[in-house]
């Protein structure tokens, strides 16, 4: 699980390209790995963009937020289901 979010992360980070007009996303802190995780899954599962959004900071927007929403929320949806077996 873990190595799936830390790819899931780095991913973001190799497509996020911020603008000067986008305004950078505290992320929000856990206090342990596995409190991260099931704040990540539980909002991919209830496709909660602004908190998976805080949930991985202003790198993983892309990752998030899209201009296809219908793909966005499959992926979220794909990605709560995949983790949840694992997890």
């Amino acid at each position: 699980m873990r190595e799936r979010l830390a790819a899931l992360v780095a991913c973001g980070k190799e497509k996020s390209q911020s603008t000067a007009n986008e305004r950078p996303v505290e992320q929000r802190r856990f206090k342990s790995p596995e409190e991260a995780a099931t704040a990540l899954v539980d909002a991919a599962e209830r496709f909660d963009q602004p908190a998976l959004v805080q949930i991985l900071g202003s790198d993983g927007k892309q990752l998030v937020i899209s201009k296809d929403t219908v793909q966005d929320r499959k992926r979220a949806a794909d990605f709560a289901a995949e983790a949840r077996t694992h997890h």
